[in-house]
């Protein structure tokens, strides 16, 4: 027998479904944008100004330093979720935000989809804290936490129920983030226009090198499971020594 996995919510007034959709799907928006203008920030202040071809790509934007570095990210986010869309792997690109709304004998059950790989990872886990909606994960193979076992039964029927149509369900989907329309949710304009008049301070080579060798430090020690003080502190000796470049941090 197949494993089933639905980590899905049923909303409990049916009543209500739209206001609590909409109502998610503005939320989630508000949780996109701020983690998209979080990473446009952080990739201009760690954008290296060695990369070779960086000056002279520059001096032909004919534009402030702040606003170059943005449309290069901008770029970067771009090309980025654009393979993202025809490929199978999942990375920091995975942008897709996706809730869709299963009907079932006069219920409503609701199933998010943010892939936790992605930059967006977590921008829908409000979703299992609101009080319009209560926990129906089912999985066939283990018991859903705290269930017992009559609600079980019930979410099996439930779900084999919904899922009796080609294994997919009739269903409608609504599209928090998605290629096609990620120019309604990306803030590259809005952060281009408050930093035309008051750009960001950009740091020196030394503060770009340093945080990068810091987050090397951070995956390393993550990956090995050792202390990333001590960690960053090797690296840092290593550096001094001349035995890792910069080009290690990248």
């Amino acid at each position: 027998m197949s494993t089933k996995i639905y980590d899905a919510f049923h909303v409990v007034d049916p009543a209500t479904v739209w206001e609590v959709l909409w109502r998610i799907e503005d939320r989630a928006r508000e949780a996109v944008v701020d983690a998209l203008r979080r990473h446009y920030l952080e990739l201009v202040v760690d954008m290296d100004p060695d990369v070779p071809s960086y000056r002279e790509e520059l001096v032909r934007a004919e534009t402030d330093e702040a606003i170059f570095r943005l449309r290069k990210a901008h770029d970067l986010i771009n090309d980025g979720y654009k393979k993202n869309c025809t490929s199978p792997l999942r990375d920091t690109y995975s942008l897709d935000v996706t809730l869709a709304l299963y009907p079932h004998k006069q219920e409503f059950f609701l199933r998010t989809f943010c892939d936790h790989a992605s930059m967006l990872g977590g921008c829908l886990d409000f979703v299992a804290e609101m009080p319009e909606l209560r926990d129906f994960h089912y999985q066939n193979s283990t018991d859903p936490p705290g269930a017992d076992f009559g609600d079980r039964v019930t979410r099996r029927e439930t779900w084999d129920a919904i899922m009796l149509s080609s294994g997919i369900g009739r269903h409608v989907v609504l599209e928090v983030v998605c290629w096609e329309g990620f120019y309604r949710v990306d803030p590259w304009l809005e952060l281009a226009r408050e930093w035309w008049g008051a750009p960001p301070e950009l740091p020196i080579r030394e503060e770009v090198w340093a945080r990068k060798l810091r987050k090397l430090a951070r995956r390393i020690a993550e990956r090995c499971g050792w202390d990333v003080d001590r960690t960053h502190r090797a690296l840092c000796e290593l550096q001094s020594l001349g035995l890792i470049g910069r080009g290690a941090t990248n």
